[in-house]
């Protein structure tokens, strides 16, 4: 878009760029990778629901489609009483969480559990996680990430905390 206006008493024609429009600065995010995930194995206790997460690189065009797969099987799974696919939004626009919730799992869970998309210029990517099920009444632990987002400008301090001890301490 081109627009005539009077700068230092002098028409200039200025390029506007969609980008640029109402003060906002628009970024176009990387070309999408494959998925990610924390872990490559999940334990969950039986009759307990369990949520596996991959992360989605996604601009305007990609991914067309989300599916999660159990055991490579020719079918995506579908929402209903035992699953329950979600799609979140994360705090960059360029990444979102694909989340597949397991309800009441049982022994018949076990297995890979792989979130797969397709966009229309590039094949099929995916990434897996092995469920498995204990019927132990004990805790279990995950080695993984934690992400924290603070979405304002104010003075804050985060902590990270393995039950009482302070793993990490910052503060802006």
């Amino acid at each position: 878009m081109e627009k005539l206006s009077l700068i230092n008493d002098k028409l200039v024609l200025l390029k506007i760029l969609p980008e640029c429009w109402f003060g906002h600065a628009q970024t176009s995010c990387p070309f999408p990778k494959e998925p990610t995930i924390n872990s490559s194995e999940v334990i969950a206790s039986t009759s307990s629901n369990v949520n596996l997460t991959c992360w989605i690189d996604s601009d305007d065009n990609c991914p067309e489609y989300l599916y999660w797969y159990l055991n490579d099987q020719q079918t995506p799974l579908e929402n209903g009483e035992k699953y329950k696919e979600v799609l979140r939004n994360t705090h960059t626009k360029c990444k979102q969480e694909f989340i597949l919730s397991i309800f009441n799992v049982t022994e018949n869970d076990v297995g890979t559990y792989s979130c797969h998309w397709l966009c229309e210029y590039e094949t099929t990517t995916k990434a897996a996680i092995d469920l498995k099920v204990s019927s132990e009444g004990k805790n279990i632990y995950h080695k993984g990430q934690l992400h924290c987002c603070q979405k304002s400008f104010l003075c804050w301090g985060i902590s990270w905390k393995d039950f009482d001890n302070v793993l990490l301490l910052s503060y802006s």
